[in-house]
């Protein structure tokens, strides 16, 4: 080769620092609009760029190898190219250990490959990138942020790459070394620019969407990602929600100054408590006061529930040191996971607050599941907090009590009275306490609980109450009134749990609640159906009640079922049972709902 073109040379260079912006750009953030397309986690998301970002990295190398052999004339800018995309990107302190070797391994292969003479200056040169790699690995960062640093480290690249090509003249070797010094100098400005401006939008975001106390993310935060879940469509979801027990006692005790000592610490232990576990794909929010929430994205509740149990667990065992004062702590909880039926994620964050709110009402330090207790800590207070009331269910002709519908109602404190509770679906550890409290003061030892379709499907609420029946040896009966019909399936599924235990199943409210259709196919599945007088009385007739009423007794005659008429209440109601042969009755005129007096 003659002696090189110093117009060409320019121009080259001129198009190299072109080059150099739109690679620096590419690199940072033009691609990952397309990750975000897609509804991949965020560690797959990470997983993805960097293998994606070494195979462009690569693929461009090997793009200017290709062209420095098809265009020999430019190989010097070529050269160059290959070399700069093969090394700025070691400087990059996201990549992995393994990221960084097997994108070294690209460049020593790049290097032999653009040696034709492998003598004793391509040895010292192979010491020489060794010693390179070594240095970026171990000190890249201080290079990387230091002007003096990062430009005499690409001056020592460019020359130890240059000297290699012995086959060039000198004039070549210096415009090869130039050009490649050049393109550092401006890449150093250039990519130090992005890197600050990338830092402060990130400060941005930060303070738009991180909590200032806690520095995890905020409400909304909260509301924006959320919203995204359910527009993406992923599944399945689950929403933890918990808030420290009597924060305000914190706070009148010890000061406000404590309290966001409690909240920041607690934020940083779950935080850590999250880190350390093998779960991910998570975020993390405080939502407003003492209350937070951890989205879980693709993981059932069964997948998250030890790690839930855990941090309860850690926080309630934590004494809290803030100044001289040791301070305990307990969080109540509330599990829920994404629904069918939920269209917003409002609806999701309802149910999560409703068991956040169950736990509260059954004492605080709990943690409830779908609307069931899972784990507590104070047993005696949810009895206090919940009681069983008992209705008797009478045998017509007797006028005896053969059965005791035992009715779940919510002490308020506020009023100083029972109420309907806000939600029936207490776990079945909860209705096994209040059985245990209640079945001492019932002269007739058989009763009949109600259950919802949710806690009828859930099995361990199957096992734990047929249990319970088999060793409770002073209960002579029990019976689950189904008070919602589940599927047939369901009903398949569980029904051999309660009958293998010896546990009856009634379906309750039939007609009024539960419709013949959904009925019907689950008739060679229960063992009794109830027909509530009362809930029909101001939507039909009354001749038109008692007509209903005389088509269900028959069909539960025709299939061998037990038929109980509630809402008898007075003497032509039982007159009318009498006449039509029903046998089993409840209502008013045999007595109303009343709390059993305790020892």
């Amino acid at each position: 080769m003659g002696n090189y073109n110093w117009g060409s040379w320019l121009i080259e260079s001129v198009i190299a620092i072109f080059f150099i912006s739109g690679f620096v750009v590419f690199y940072h953030q033009e691609w990952l609009p397309l990750l975000g397309r897609r509804d991949y986690s965020p560690r797959m998301k990470q997983r993805m760029t960097h293998v994606g970002m070494t195979a462009f990295i690569f693929l461009m190398a090997i793009f200017f190898q290709a062209a420095a052999w098809l265009d020999p004339i430019n190989s010097l800018t070529y050269l160059n190219f290959s070399l700069y995309v093969l090394i700025i990107p070691l400087m990059d302190n996201q990549v992995f250990q393994l990221e960084f070797w097997v994108r070294a391994a690209g460049l020593v292969l790049f290097w032999v490959y653009n040696d034709l003479v492998l003598g004793w200056w391509f040895a010292l040169s192979l010491v020489s990138l060794l010693l390179i790699l070594i240095v970026i690995n171990r000190w890249g960062d201080q290079i990387r942020d230091r002007a003096f640093a990062d430009l005499g480290m690409s001056f020592w690249i460019g020359i130890t790459f240059w000297m290699t090509q012995t086959q060039l003249v000198h004039s070549y070797l210096v415009m090869g070394i130039a050009m490649f010094f050049l393109m550092n100098v401006f890449n150093f400005f250039y990519w130090t620019a992005a890197r600050r401006s990338e830092a402060e939008h990130t400060e941005l975001v930060k303070q738009v969407n991180v909590d200032a106390l806690t520095r995890v993310k905020n409400f909304s935060a909260f509301q924006r990602d959320g919203r995204q879940l359910m527009l993406q469509s992923i599944e399945p979801v689950t929403l933890v929600m918990f808030d420290i027990d009597h924060f305000k006692q914190v706070n009148d005790r010890y000061g406000h100054t404590a309290g966001n000592f409690i909240l920041s610490e607690v934020a940083r232990s779950i935080q850590q408590i999250l880190a350390d576990s093998p779960l991910t794909n998570y975020e993390f929010y405080r939502t407003g006061g003492e209350e937070f929430n951890i989205i879980f994205a693709q993981r059932q509740t069964a997948d998250v529930l030890d790690l839930v149990v855990d941090f309860w667990r850690q926080i309630r065992e934590h004494n809290f040191k803030f100044e001289e004062f040791d301070i305990s702590i307990t969080l109540s909880v509330g599990v829920t996971q994404r629904q069918a039926s939920d269209t917003t994620f409002a609806m999701l964050y309802k149910r999560a607050d409703d068991n956040l709110y169950h736990s509260k009402q059954n004492g605080r330090n709990t943690i409830t599941v779908e609307g069931e207790i899972y784990r507590s800590n104070h047993r005696h207070d949810v009895a206090l907090t919940y009681r069983f009331f008992n209705q008797p269910i009478v045998d017509v002709a007797t006028q005896k009590p053969i059965r005791n519908e035992l009715l779940l109602r919510m002490y308020h404190p506020r009023f100083k009275q029972w109420q309907l509770p806000r939600i029936f679906e207490i776990s079945a550890d909860t209705q096994i306490e209040l059985l245990k409290t209640v079945l001492p003061q019932l002269e007739v030892k058989r009763v009949s609980i109600n259950l919802t379709a949710r806690q009828f499907a859930n099995k361990v609420t199957a096992r734990r109450l047929t249990a319970y029946f088999q060793h409770e040896t002073s209960l002579q009966e029990m019976v689950v009134e189904v008070t919602e019909v589940p599927t047939p399936d369901v009903m398949h599924q569980i029904s051999p749990i309660y009958h293998a235990g010896g546990v009856k199943i009634a379906i309750d409210d039939v007609e009024s609640d539960n419709g013949f259709e959904v009925v019907v196919p689950l008739l060679a599945d229960v063992d009794m159906l109830k027909f509530a007088l009362q809930n029909l009385a101001f939507e039909k007739e009354q001749a038109q009640v008692w007509e209903q009423a005389a088509f269900w007794y028959d069909l539960a005659q025709q299939h061998q079922l037990a038929f109980v008429l509630e809402g008898v209440e007075n003497g032509a109601d039982l007159a009318l049972a009498k006449q039509l042969g029903i046998t089993q009755a409840q209502g008013y005129y045999y007595g109303r709902p009343i709390l059993p007096a305790l020892d």
